[in-house]
């Protein structure tokens, strides 16, 4: 939802559960504004600006009024009412966009108009336009820019760096090192000296087929105070060395950092496509110069196109604020910082990522192997297949991290593992919309709320962490330990495994039995087991119309008697019996496709 900047409004949010059951709706809470926290741009929660108190209609829909404080800022703007001995926390994201587009966002004729009889009317204008979009036209800073141009625009945000890959020597001496030396900034470098007063070689780069030059940065030194090695980038357009800049000599031992600019030609295409190459030359008059590279990158941009297919990106310098985005690409981390990046639709990120307290990473819509990442950022519809390690931020702060829509790729019974034992400090983990199985293990420092949606055997080691289980698992087995709590609401007749010592369980929703290996803990069943339910009570379970599908109710309702052992299904016939007297209460009829045509019952 999009909201117009720097202007006060009133949204609605809800509905608000009790935070005991997680399902009861609570539509009378008594809020003051201090409840209500906002991040805006996805920075720090902090109280709202405005001083005005939530309030609250019969139907549980809450108004919270923003002022133009609140509103100020451009981009994603999440507003939190907190949770308390009452009710869960809830959240809800909006947009803030200019006040322009918000209006044309809207439907706001006046806010677009266009004057459509000047263009039709200006032969000469349409003529130029004409002219430009078929190849043929003006070109210039005054006239506009064509599809192909239009597509070397840069993603704005930080460059990517990127280290040599190779290097050519054509005249002195390569004197100690090699071009891997280069790579760190690490006090090691790869030295040259001159031939009879000449040197010549370069380094040579690739930053992907969609990658931009922005500049080249050196550091180190040339040792001979009266020398100095003009500074070159190879132009493939041009087909020639372009100089960038100078590097003069120096008797001391003392390392400079210098920075040049690179243009777009001076990447390659074709067969060469993402090809940099930095060159240091001089024809002659040096007098026993030394070159010493100590780090040498160059760093670009990624173009609207985004990562090509297929390619891999190894991060090897801080990767902050950056879009990363491509189809079918692969992300090694390399233990380098990604706080407010976007990461998108890699099929494979490994590796080590950290980040900074308060400026959340985002990572949607790829495939995790065995990552480690800092407990500070939000992935969406996110697929693990191998271990998932949560690490803590510096700082004092707490962490939050947040699953949406994520998922196991671990093919049949296994499960990927998430393991946030080696977090330290207080953590918030927020799973939700899950599906399939996972391995969980936490610490006394966690607290955690996990949602499922359907299926996948659970494991959880709480470490003494709180957590909070709901929805429909294939099974659920909890290890407990401390003075940890765990609380468990299950809908899908699955059976429940307590094991570990200390703590406390409670259940409540459908189950399927609870087995206890625990030693002292306390376990709470305030839940049904379905094969224990009666008949009677079963049959109370069922209500059924004559025409139309199944409902969802009615399904759910057919699911826990098959979990119970009380559904006998036999071709197209689906009978519920009487475990009492052995009659068929009530027999169903259905299709190929499994929807039902026909109900009869006994009249019991």
């Amino acid at each position: 939802m999009w909201l117009k900047q720097s202007t006060a409004v009133t949204i609605r949010i809800g509905p608000f559960l009790d935070r005991t059951d997680g399902v009861t709706e609570e539509t009378g809470l008594s809020l003051a504004a201090t409840d209500v926290q906002i991040s805006k741009n996805w920075g720090a929660f902090a109280n709202k600006n405005s001083a005005t108190a939530p309030t609250h209609d019969s139907d549980g829909w809450y108004t919270v009024a923003l002022n133009t404080t609140d509103t100020a800022t451009l981009g994603p703007l999440v507003v939190k009412v907190q949770d308390n001995t009452t009710h869960l926390p809830v959240r809800e994201s909006f947009t803030v966009v200019p006040a322009n587009t918000y209006d044309s966002l809207i439907g706001n004729s006046d806010a677009l108009s266009v004057d459509v009889t000047r263009i039709s009317g200006d032969t000469s204008a349409a003529n130029n336009l004409e002219s430009q979009y078929d190849g043929t036209g003006l070109v210039g800073d005054n006239y506009p820019a064509t599809q192909s141009q239009v597509g070397d625009i840069a993603i704005a945000g930080a460059a990517i760096n990127d280290i040599c890959e190779s290097y050519t020597l054509t005249t002195g001496t390569q004197s100690s090192g090699t071009f891997t030396d280069t790579q760190t900034l690490d006090g090691t470098y790869h030295e040259h000296t001159d031939s009879a007063g000449a040197m010549e070689l370069y380094y040579q780069f690739d930053i992907g087929n969609s990658g931009i030059p922005t500049s080249v940065k050196f550091v180190g030194r040339l040792n001979g105070q009266n020398d100095t090695l003009s500074v070159f980038a190879y132009d493939w357009v041009g087909a020639a060395w372009e100089q960038i800049g100078t590097l003069s000599g120096t008797n001391g031992g003392n390392d400079s950092t210098e920075t040049y600019d690179l243009l777009i030609g001076h990447v390659g295409t074709g067969s060469n496509a993402g090809k940099v190459r930095i060159r240091f030359y001089a024809a002659s008059g040096l007098t026993t110069a030394t070159l010493r590279v100590d780090q040498l990158i160059v760093s670009y941009a990624q173009a609207l196109t985004g990562i090509a297919n297929g390619s891999t990106i190894t991060l090897n310098a801080s990767t902050v604020n950056t879009n990363l985005i491509g189809r079918g690409w692969f992300l090694d981390l390399n233990g380098q910082e990604i706080s407010g990046s976007y990461i998108y639709q890699s099929i494979s990120v490994t590796g080590v990522g950290t980040a900074t307290n308060g400026s959340p990473y985002i990572i949607q819509e790829c495939q995790l192997g065995n990552v480690t990442l800092d407990c500070y950022g939000y992935l969406e519809k996110v697929a693990l297949g191998g271990t998932f390690t949560g690490a803590s931020t510096s700082g004092v702060s707490n962490d939050v991290l947040t699953f949406k829509g994520c998922f196991s790729s671990v093919a049949g019974s296994g499960a990927p593992s998430i393991d946030f034992s080696g977090v330290t400090k207080t953590t918030s983990l927020n799973v939700r919309e899950w599906n399939g199985g996972g391995t969980w293990t936490f610490t006394a420092d966690c607290t955690v709320s996990i949602e499922v949606n359907r299926g996948g055997t659970h494991t959880i080691t709480t470490g003494g962490g709180d957590v909070e289980f709901r929805g429909t698992p294939k099974a659920l087995v909890v290890t407990t330990s401390g003075s940890s709590t765990t609380n468990i609401v299950l809908w899908s007749g699955a059976p429940i495994t307590i094991n570990g010592t200390g703590g406390t369980v409670t259940v409540k929703g459908l189950h399927c039995g609870i087995t206890d290996n625990s030693t002292g803990t306390t376990i709470t069943d305030s839940g049904k087991n379905v094969s224990t339910l009666s008949d009677h009570t079963l049959a109370d379970l069922f209500t059924y119309t004559v025409e139309g599908s199944e409902t969802f109710e009615e399904q759910l309702r057919l699911m826990r008697a098959e979990a119970a052992g009380k559904l006998a299904v036999s071709g197209t016939t689906v009978t519920i019996r009487d475990a009492a007297d052995s009659k068929d209460r009530i027999t169903a009829t259905v299709d190929a496709n499994g929807q039902r045509t026909s109900v009869t019952t006994d009249g019991s």
